[in-house]
């Protein structure tokens, strides 16, 4: 049967063929040091590869690096300055290298540090990445000879009886994998992996899985618009790989759909995907609740794509121990007691922080927290409550045993500096009102959301601005129920939070500061618990 390369037929094609038509070329590379913009190679060979072939074609030469070869690399490789003198440069040598392995499938020993050589100059002298498939000979071996105990070029040989011997040099290593790549294909064929596919997905290295794809038909891809709603991707079996929320999925998609510019470890996920789902929504934190788990489980890579969840930053209080606490510049997460915000950014959180470790506890905080035992909290958490003077009395108790008098009275004249945070500083943990979303698409109205201290409860449409729904009779109903059903006692601010809870009190702040990304307005509207009072007063009276 004729056999197969990458030129002749389309890539899906391509990857279901079986190996033994495929023509492979084994190659192996010296240079003088790893990284291909500031080392040179020395020496290139390459040998085709093909079951039952009866001759070989092969390809060889020593190449000028332009630099002087470190002692260490001439020792290993036997490669001297002398030999490499009057050798052409990789400029010279890689155009006919490239002829050579055109449409061809590379394998060598650790492939994946050759690659990124033959990438660099594909895309110097091509102008294109290199896009040859290829199989890796070690990461193979990881799963097909687990018993050897030496998975090195050399180790594998002597494992499996291979009479020549690696020795650094291109040639001789690169025959020497040719032998190691024949053992494998027999336990590849024992093993039930008869394509090109099966064996590069076998092999597991993310870069041959991003070129080749993921499994979603396209038929599904092109029905998803530009609206709000949440993206679910789905493996083999329908379980969900990845969930996310966004106000434009089609923009979401095509963001994701770059796998080779995307985060690895959201690469990785998505070269699994075999399904997606598009379900619209009602508006973005409909949206995003439905993918907390997931979104929060991947969020480093997806906030790099501006996709993930958004973090509020603000002053954090946990309980470590029995009575030991710890006071941080963080996000809501699990365990938190308090949480005091909002700020502007990380940094002016941060700022406050280190104000108030210093002058009321003459502490130096470690990246953005410090330790407080039950003393320090109760002074601490009158400060943030804006009780000035309850602090001053209550601190007077510890001033003998932790203060002097004059940090006792410089902690006093700091509260100029606190006075400006006080007007907009809170612990949102305590915060109780109505969210209002505004409708993405031209329709008026939106959703409201009742919040109890910092959690969801009951919601309700409407189709009207907020601001006349608010004095409406439907409004003033809602308003009045809210107030009835709310607990009397703050005690439930206080509790521990969960995981899931600090995931979805995280998601209200965002919300609570989000802008309309259509209409560069404020698209969410919070209405706290005391304006409700104050409204619901005045409508009384009128």
């Amino acid at each position: 049967m004729k056999k197969q390369n990458h030129n002749s037929i389309p890539k899906e094609v391509f990857l279901e063929t079986f190996l033994e038509n495929i023509e492979f070329v084994i190659f192996d590379l010296e240079a003088t040091g790893g990284n291909p913009l500031k080392s040179g190679l020395t020496e290139v060979f390459a040998i085709s590869f093909e079951k039952e072939e009866t001759e070989t074609k092969s390809f060889h030469s020593l190449i000028n690096p332009h630099m002087r070869i470190p002692s260490i690399v001439r020792e290993l490789t036997k490669i001297t300055n002398e030999m490499v003198r009057d050798a052409p440069t990789a400029e010279e040598v890689m155009p006919a290298f490239f002829e050579f392995i055109k449409g061809k499938v590379l394998v060598s020993h650790n492939t994946l540090c050759d690659i990124k050589f033959l990438d660099h100059y594909s895309r110097k002298l091509n102008k294109i990445p290199l896009e040859n498939f290829f199989l890796c000979t070690h990461l193979l071996s990881e799963k097909l000879i687990p018993e050897s105990q030496h998975k090195s070029l050399s180790g594998l040989c002597a494992h499996l009886g291979i009479i020549l011997e690696p020795n650094h040099r291109a040639e001789q290593d690169a025959i020497c994998t040719k032998d190691l790549f024949s053992h494998i294909l027999k336990k590849l064929d024992h093993k039930g992996i008869k394509t090109l596919k099966e064996a590069i997905v076998f092999q597991g290295d993310l870069a041959s899985a991003i070129k080749i794809g993921w499994e979603i038909e396209e038929s599904s891809t092109k029905k998803i618009p530009r609206t709000v709603g949440t993206l679910s991707f789905q493996g083999p079996s329908k379980e969900t790989l990845l969930g996310v929320a966004s106000p434009d999925c089609h923009e979401a998609f095509h963001k994701l759909k770059n796998l080779a510019q995307l985060p690895k470890q959201l690469a990785r996920i998505l070269t699994k995907a075999h399904k997606l789902e598009f379900l619209k929504h009602d508006n973005l934190l409909e949206a995003k609740l439905t993918t907390l788990v997931e979104e929060e489980k991947n969020s480093r890579s997806l906030e790099k794509l501006h996709l993930g969840p958004h973090f509020t930053f603000g002053l954090a209080i946990i309980k470590i121990s029995r009575d030991l606490y710890e006071f941080s510049v963080s996000h809501p997460i699990e365990k938190n007691l308090f949480f005091y915000g909002p700020f502007i950014n990380y940094k002016s959180a941060e700022k406050l922080l280190q104000f108030l470790a210093e002058t009321l506890f003459d502490k130096k905080p470690q990246r953005g927290k410090f330790l407080l035992d039950s003393e320090d909290l109760e002074i601490l958490t009158l400060v943030l409550a804006k009780e000035k003077y309850r602090y001053l009395l209550r601190s007077l108790r510890f001033l003998l045993k932790k203060r002097s008098l004059k940090q006792y009275l410089e902690s006093f004249s700091s509260f100029s500096y606190l006075e400006k945070f006080h007007n907009t500083l809170t612990n949102l943990r305590e915060e109780s009102g109505l969210l209002f979303l505004e409708n993405l698409s031209p329709s008026p109205g939106g959703k409201i959301y009742s919040i109890l201290f910092g959690q969801l409860g009951e919601s309700l449409t409407i189709t009207q601005a907020y601001d006349s729904w608010l004095t409406s009779r439907q409004g003033i109903e809602f308003i009045r129920q809210f107030l009835l059903n709310l607990p009397q006692s703050q005690s439930i601010s206080t509790k521990p939070l969960t995981k899931k809870e600090a995931s979805v009190f995280n998601l209200i702040l965002g919300f609570r500061l989000m802008q309309n990304p259509r209409k560069n307005k404020k698209s969410s509207i919070f209405t706290s618990k005391e304006k409700l009072i104050e409204l619901t007063k005045s409508n009384y009276e009128t």
